[in-house]
């Protein structure tokens, strides 16, 4: 007993459960709210459902381009082979065969426009180019 009183007790101890293992992973997604587990799952068909229609548009594009590289391909080849005619008659000529007509060189009205036409080819192979590594890399991510 102290001066002023006071005795000293025992500490009382406290109860303390004893200790769980932790949980692996597994189990703790299990045991995750179902509301979540819905939200999570939706929200990456989602991400899925959208990453294809990415792609689906990359191949329509790319598509898209091809076709455009295919006819301009062909109005070039179109204008070229009607130079070389036009270039043939020239060397040729009328004088080679006892016409009285003046001799020049035909050209197509749309020879001008061969410089446009190719410029315009460029960019669409550069186009081309570009769309195929986006779908290459979207095509990636999404496996």
């Amino acid at each position: 007993m102290f001066r002023n009183g006071f005795t000293i007790t025992p500490k009382k101890q406290r109860h303390t459960p004893p200790k769980r293992p932790l949980l692996s992973k597994p189990l703790l997604n299990k045991q995750k709210n179902p509301v979540k587990q819905q939200k999570e799952q939706r929200n990456q068909q989602g991400d899925q459902a959208a990453k294809q229609q990415n792609i689906q548009a990359l191949v329509n594009a790319h598509q898209g381009l091809l076709q455009q590289e295919e006819d301009l391909l062909v109005e070039i080849g179109r204008i070229k082979n009607a130079q070389e005619n036009a270039r043939r008659k020239w060397h040729t000529g009328p004088w080679l065969q006892n016409q009285p007509q003046p001799y020049q060189y035909q050209t197509d009205a749309a020879e001008a426009n061969l410089p446009l036409l190719e410029g315009r080819l460029q960019n669409v192979r550069d186009e081309k180019e570009r769309v195929r590594k986006e779908l290459e890399r979207a095509q990636r991510e999404s496996r």
